[in-house]
């Protein structure tokens, strides 16, 4: 991503990013509207976002230029001198903290409406925890973090996590039980969609 041409500014926890408006505004209502205004951001061209992830709005800025983010965590990224071993191990750990990336960048794509990264985002999120999330001892951080950060029109991001562990909770009821149940405890809508998706896989089942 060049700032040759560049006509406004983003920043975010320390970082800043040198952008495009007829690009990032194209893509953002919320950008747009910001930076076609009478306020300060429509003056100076800058805009201040102090809450959120810098990592989140590089994956979103990246995604309105190449039409994707990058898949490799930012911390391993563009280390070519990084030892085999090294290198083994942050590819071990990579689809366990994608699960976070993913959820960051589906919260930054709903909240600055770039609606094409959300849905690129809630797809992500799922490949990444659907195969790993029975072995992945943050799976529930994940997803205290999810429904810390999310409301009911976000349903299409909680579904997939109380889809997976309803579905699953016969297959091993104690350990996922016992795995999940803090979280349960702390999230009442997270154990009421985990209820809904046991009780269909239960249906199911007997239709067989």
């Amino acid at each position: 991503m060049s700032d040759k041409y560049s006509d406004m500014t983003i920043r975010c926890g320390g970082r800043t990013f040198k952008t495009h408006k007829a690009i990032v505004c194209s893509q953002s209502s919320f950008f747009d509207k910001a930076l076609n205004s009478s306020f300060k951001e429509g003056i100076t061209n800058e805009v201040e976002l102090p809450e959120d992830d810098p990592a989140a709005i590089r994956h979103m800025l990246e995604f309105m230029y190449k039409g994707d983010y990058s898949r490799v965590e930012e911390s391993t990224a563009g280390c070519p001198d990084t030892d085999t071993q090294q290198k083994a191990l942050a590819a071990t750990a990579r689809p366990r903290r994608s699960g976070f990336k993913h959820l960051h960048a589906y919260l930054v794509a709903d909240k600055y409406d770039v609606r094409a990264l959300r849905l690129l985002a809630l797809t992500r999120f799922y490949r990444a925890v659907e195969l790993t999330w029975m072995a992945d001892e943050e799976f529930p951080d994940l997803v205290d973090e999810l429904y810390a950060t999310t409301t009911e029109q976000h349903q299409d991001l909680r579904d997939i996590v109380c889809r997976l562990v309803g579905f699953h909770l016969l297959d091993d009821h104690a350990s996922a039980k016992k795995r999940m149940e803090p979280v349960m405890k702390k999230h009442g809508e997270f154990a009421m969609g985990v209820l809904d998706y046991y009780i269909l896989s239960v249906r199911g089942d007997c239709a067989w």
